[in-house]
């Protein structure tokens, strides 16, 4: 079985569709989710309970009054939900976005294969098409939330979120924040966060997109989606399907003579549906529904030490659905939302006879008010209740969890050259005393085209479900546990500056970060249990150039360079030992770059992406490593436009230098390889 409890990169998140066992299930815990939500709602602390009255009805007050500015017309805009907290109450420096050509270029891949190449960021993928997890700034997943529509899709029972099972034709948008921000986001988000966006923008007209993609190893990814947008609703309904077998040759180099052999067991087949609507229910008031549901089947690759037949498999079921209510009053605005997620991960093994599931249910309730007093002030404000649960019979019968945050964000700006932000966070959870968390910002513009940046702020990250309540003949959970908790700092400068349709940026930053009680799990016994015994320390630096020349409208390039150096060490440890102390910790590249230039001329469009990823240790005493390597992609391609509708065909070359490489031990990744991408979109005029 996959040791989840052990390896918290490991998520815990079945397939074939949904049985009426699992919509018996889902029923029954939904009625129990809200009986236990309001019996521990209820016996909070009279104090807090008074303060959760208090921020509701200041923000049910704020939306009362429609006088406070003189402007009458509000923008309604459903799909940045992600942007106004995030972009309103962050240091530009550490945002960095995913452009919508990338996007649309790899809307037939999932989220890791667009994110491996962003510099700070470590992807590890367990074999060519199984599990695959990402870290920002740490060793570990579980420290790195990811956020769906503004809601964390982390599973409670081991804080990962698999990649392969977030098909990129489900984003619109996708946003990256480097640096701890749990004063924002909550726990999780101590190294980073990753913000995936989706939804339906109203008066947009019919829309239908369908994409094909045909690959090297039998690849067949497809995907269609149908949009209905008019003055006072829209819908958009995507439907996708995956199958590869992904058996690629890869040299075997476990023996002393080398061969060719061919990877085995790594078929992935996935099949999802989003269904989005907005509705606008007044002048200044939106609803919005949003429904995610997609099933993974897939095998779990051998390794290249394995030589008997296995028919191990991985069964995922990920059923997500959110409901948004938004409410504009000029300066004013409020926001109530509600979204109920289900994550199921069966692991079968026919040969071993082994057959476990790990389910994880969670619903997530949230008020938020912002306040724009005027150009120069903002607050938001607003209480967020978190109620997750754990089903596994390798877990106790208590791993559940209700938790409460109440949130503050304050951000001034000084005659339009200093800009200071202040963001708290509080969050209450019963039997564990959980600090203060903050963040304070400020921007200063030196000079029209330089800015400086510096920031402080405390985080944490409470332990999973795993650590705390896990039960088998090896290992124990430990109930005890404290939560992780740290401070960092950062300071940077940006430049940026604009000829016509040209444009230069850069921005350097130095952050540093101190982190206290990581949870690790020793031998006590010889029996497994997670402690609080580590203390690291991070430091290191980013840069970032993107540069656009023009020589027309419809032709010019694009060229972007990325580099991250990371010092991440244990410099404290309850069970010393010269030879891990002060030294890399494992799975962490000192060393990330990557260059990215996009060259346009008329209808026809060129890529060339490369990356290179310095070398991980793979044992705390570094004897053992997985050696650096530089991957390189090219597309090329043509736009096909006749009225509105377009037509774009394109061909990309991955790999191109034909690169051996790992990314975890033992797992064999492709060489060279290639993938056909067909898009078609046909668009009406807009709904006036």
């Amino acid at each position: 079985m996959l040791s989840a409890k052990k390896h918290n990169d490991v998520p815990a998140i079945v397939i074939s569709p949904f049985s009426k066992a699992d919509s018996f299930l889902i029923k029954r815990i939904v009625v129990k989710q809200i009986k236990d939500f309001f019996k521990d709602f209820f016996l909070l602390h009279v104090f807090k309970r008074r303060l959760t009255y208090l921020m509701l009805w200041i923000g049910a007050v704020s939306c009362g009054f429609n006088n406070v500015a003189g402007q009458d017309t509000v923008m309604l805009m459903p799909v940045n939900i992600i942007s106004e907290r995030l972009n309103d109450n962050a240091n530009s420096i550490n945002i960095s976005k995913i452009d919508s050509f990338t996007l649309s270029n790899k809307i037939h891949k999932n989220l890791g294969d667009i994110l491996q190449s962003q510099s700070g960021i470590q992807i590890r993928t367990y074999g060519y098409g199984g599990i695959s997890t990402l870290a920002m700034r740490t060793g570990n997943s579980y420290q790195t939330a990811l956020l769906w529509n503004g809601f964390n899709l982390q599973d409670p029972l081991n804080g990962g979120v698999n990649l392969i099972a977030l098909p990129s034709f489900f984003v619109d948008k996708l946003e990256m924040h480097k640096g701890g921000e749990t004063s924002l986001f909550g726990s999780g988000a101590m190294g980073g966060s990753v913000f995936m966006n989706s939804g339906v923008a109203l008066n947009q007209g019919h829309k239908l997109l369908v994409v094909g993609s045909f690959g090297s190893f039998e690849s067949i990814t497809g995907g269609v989606a149908f949009t209905t947008s008019k003055k006072h609703w829209a819908s958009k309904t995507r439907l996708f399907y995956k199958n590869a077998k992904n058996d690629f040759p890869y040299i075997d180099r476990t023996s002393r003579e080398e061969s060719i052999k061919y990877q085995r067991n790594a078929a992935v087949e996935q099949l999802g549906i989003m269904q989005q609507n907005t509705m606008k229910t007044g002048k200044k008031s939106l609803l919005t529904v949003d429904l995610w549901a997609l099933n993974s089947d897939n095998q779990v690759p051998a390794t290249v030490y394995q030589t008997s037949e296995i028919f191990s498999t991985n069964l995922t079921k990920n059923l997500r659905g959110a409901l948004t209510y938004s409410v504009y009053r000029n300066r004013l605005s409020l926001k109530m939302r509600h979204a109920t997620i289900f994550n199921s991960l069966t692991y079968n093994d026919k040969l071993a006879d082994l057959n476990y599931t790990h389910q994880s249910f969670s619903q997530i309730s949230e008020v938020e008010s912002k306040l724009q007093f005027n150009q120069n002030h903002h607050l938001l404000f607003g209480i967020n209740n978190t109620n997750d649960r754990g089903i596994s019979e390798s877990l106790s019968p208590e791993a559940k969890q209700n938790r409460t945050a109440l949130f503050l964000a304050y951000k001034w700006l000084i005659k339009n050259r200093l800009n200071l932000i202040l963001n708290s966070r509080k969050e209450f959870v019963k039997s564990s005393e959980i600090p203060l968390t903050y963040s304070l910002k400020a921007g200063y513009k030196i000079a029209k085209p330089i800015s400086l940046f510096a920031s402080i702020s405390k985080n944490y990250r409470l332990p999973t479900f795993n650590d705390l309540f896990w039960i088998d003949y090896f290992s124990q959970g430990n109930p005890n546990l404290k939560p992780e908790w740290g401070n960092s700092q950062e300071f940077g400068l940006t430049y940026s500056k604009k000829w016509q349709c040209s444009a230069l940026s850069a921005k350097a930053n130095y952050f540093q970060s101190r982190t206290n009680d990581l949870i690790q799990w020793i031998p006590v016994n010889n029996i497994w249990i997670p402690k609080n015994i580590q203390q690291v320390k991070n430091k290191g630096m980013e840069m970032n150039m993107d540069y656009k020349i023009c020589f027309s409208k419809q032709h010019f390039v694009t060229l972007s360079l990325d580099y991250t150096f990371l010092k991440s060490v244990a410099i404290n440890n309850s069970v010393p030992s010269e030879e891990t102390e002060n030294k890399q910790l494992i799975f962490v590249p000192k060393h990330k770059g990557g260059v990215n230039m996009k060259w346009f001329f008329g209808k026809y469009f060129i890529a060339y992406q490369q990356t290179f990823i310095d070398k991980v240790f793979t044992t705390s005493d570094h004897l053992d490593y997985l050696r650096g390597y530089s991957l390189a992609d090219v597309v090329v391609g043509r736009n096909f436009v006749v009225n509105k509708n377009s037509f774009t065909l394109s061909f990309s070359v991955l790999n191109i230098w034909n690169t051996e490489y790992q990314t975890m031990p033992a797992y064999a990744m492709p060489g060279i390889n290639y993938d056909l991408t067909i898009k078609y979109l046909l668009q009406s005029t807009k709904h006036e």
